[in-house]
């Protein structure tokens, strides 16, 4: 069984959000770990970093995130950690329930 947690763009910075298999979604993380094992039909928990103004995604998601983000950030990671743990003890549906509100 694996899960995939990594970093999303199309959420607001800290959001968390969990989610069975699907399409990579344009994430060439995702793309790439789809292609190693050849199946996409893996759990996810989606870390929100937000979308940058006017700027290169590319670069946006290699650079660092700024001090006064620091503690959103840290917030999202306890949250998805917790995610990956309801995830596994209870399953993908359970977890949706209690993570996605």
């Amino acid at each position: 069984r694996v899960v995939i947690v990594y970093d999303d763009v199309d959420l607001s910075l800290g959001r968390v959000r969990v989610r069975p298999g699907g399409s990579a979604g344009g994430h060439h993380g995702v793309m790439s770990i789809i292609k190693e094992i050849g199946a996409s039909d893996f759990d996810r928990v989606r870390v929100g970093i937000g979308r940058p103004p006017e700027r290169d995604v590319t670069d946006f998601v290699l650079s660092p995130f700024h001090s006064s983000e620091l503690e959103i950030v840290e917030q999202a990671i306890v949250r998805a950690a917790d995610a990956v743990e309801q995830l596994v003890l209870q399953g993908v549906e359970q977890a949706m329930q209690v993570v996605n509100r």
